[in-house]
């Protein structure tokens, strides 16, 4: 309590009962800021008394408000504290540079309740005009999770008399108006835990398979913990790509003690983008996650590859969530934390016919010699069209073998067919990098 406490003897003079209704001519509000965790940051309390619907505002001789948590995530303690309500430069400037008479601040579970008067005498008020700082709430930031706080000016609860969202002119205790806030929490990533999704190479018509791995390796802030339960989302383009399933892997299956799973949520779906989202927790009470190390594989996507021949994006993305859920991990020990994210790609390939090497349409002993050419080069000579096509024996390299194989195709008795795509078609080794850029006998 700031103020004498025989103030309360006089106070109730002044609370009268509110006038029915909101007055526009007073507003409270203040700014949408967004901070990064962890840090202190300072919200700034304005009144606005300007004309309205009943005509021109008097001067402000004293106001009581709350502040309210609307919705966060998360909640409002585990984002952040309320520290100190700082008197604002409006108040102290019109008060001859002194502290108001009264001011009486609590803290609540989910606001704080500010009753102020400037002067008992009446004799300095706040005129008319925009943006007069009458307080400055100070807060500490908890959260190591991005978050969304929907603030707003409330009446509801205690206070001196009928408490609410109100202005006092002399005795008179008018219902004021209020403009909504949001504070946002951006965290920073922490190096120590990498999500990075795997895509390959696949032609048109084949299924391409997509994986999701962790890497919680020693970072900037030292060693990782064991990770217990994660959330994220994948995004695709839907032209080129169509999902079809979506799994845990084998690691996350069995992560339980050798169960599943406490809680998985795997969402093929997810509201407002094509993508799917995976939340886990591995175990509710913190006795069971994933060891630290590279390469955790933790889900598979199959997609159905429809697009013409490019590199399409699987990207980390934001789901429409209410409230929203970040791209996070959290680990044994309760501990959240911002991975950072590495998107990955599908690349699609033209149709092409395995032993075309040179892209003529016919496989026959010119794509041997062309082949050749391409291993041991003795002048300048174009590359092939489609390498994928050289690579006769489909290990995903060029070299000498595949002229024999191909050799041995054409004229070995008994011939030895190629493999898949004989004619105009792909196949399925996303490990393959070989170039396909075109080809041109193939539709």
């Amino acid at each position: 309590m700031r103020g004498a406490p025989l103030l309360l003897l006089v106070l109730p003079l002044f609370l009268p009962t509110p006038t029915n209704g909101q007055d526009d001519r007073y507003i409270f509000h203040s700014d949408n800021i967004s901070v990064v965790t962890p840090g202190v940051f300072e919200l700034p309390i304005y009144l606005d008394v300007v004309p309205g619907t009943l005509g021109l505002p008097q001067p402000v001789d004293g106001w009581e408000y709350r502040v309210c948590q609307v919705s966060s995530t998360p909640t409002w303690p585990a984002a952040y504290h309320f520290v100190d309500l700082l008197e604002g430069s409006a108040t102290h400037l019109v008060n001859n540079g002194q502290p108001a008479h009264y001011r009486d601040v609590s803290l609540g579970s989910n606001g704080f309740h500010v009753v102020t008067l400037i002067d008992f005498t009446a004799t300095h008020s706040i005129p008319a005009g925009v943006n007069h700082e009458i307080d400055r709430a100070v807060f500490q930031t908890v959260a190591t999770l991005p978050s969304s706080a929907s603030l707003q000016f409330c009446a509801v609860g205690g206070g001196f008399g009928q408490s609410g969202l109100d202005v006092w002119i002399g005795p008179n205790k008018i219902a004021a108006t209020q403009e909504p806030m949001t504070i946002t929490i951006d965290a920073p990533e922490d190096d120590r835990y990498h999500l990075r999704v795997h895509g390959g190479h696949y032609g048109t018509g084949t299924v391409a398979v997509a994986t999701v791995e962790l890497d919680a390796v020693p970072g900037t802030n030292g060693s990782p913990e064991d990770v217990r339960s994660w959330f994220y989302a994948v995004c695709h383009d839907p032209t080129a790509l169509q999902l079809e399933t979506l799994s845990l892997s084998s690691l996350v299956a069995v992560s339980n003690n050798g169960n599943a799973p406490a809680f998985a949520a795997l969402d093929t779906a997810p509201l407002g983008v094509d993508g799917f989202s995976c939340g886990v927790v591995i175990d509710f009470f913190g006795v069971y996650a994933l060891a630290s190390g590279s390469g955790l594989e933790l889900t598979a996507a199959t997609y159905s590859v429809a697009g013409a021949p490019q590199s399409t994006p699987l990207e980390f993305c934001e789901v429409n969530f209410s409230p929203p859920t970040p791209t996070q991990v959290v680990t044994l020990l309760g501990s959240g934390a911002v991975p950072f994210t590495h998107n990955g790609t599908v690349t699609i390939l033209p149709p092409y016919t395995r032993g075309d090497c040179d892209g003529n349409g016919a496989v026959n002993l010119v794509d041997v010699l062309f082949l050749l050419s391409q291993l041991f080069p003795t002048g300048t000579s174009a590359p092939p069209p489609c390498a994928r096509a050289c690579d006769t024996d489909a290990d995903g390299a060029l070299n000498l073998v595949d002229a024999i194989t191909l050799l041995t195709a054409l004229f070995g008795t008994p011939a030895v067919p190629l493999q898949e795509p004989t004619l105009c078609g792909n196949d399925d080794s996303p490990q393959h990098s070989l170039e396909c850029a075109t080809s041109a006998n193939c539709p």
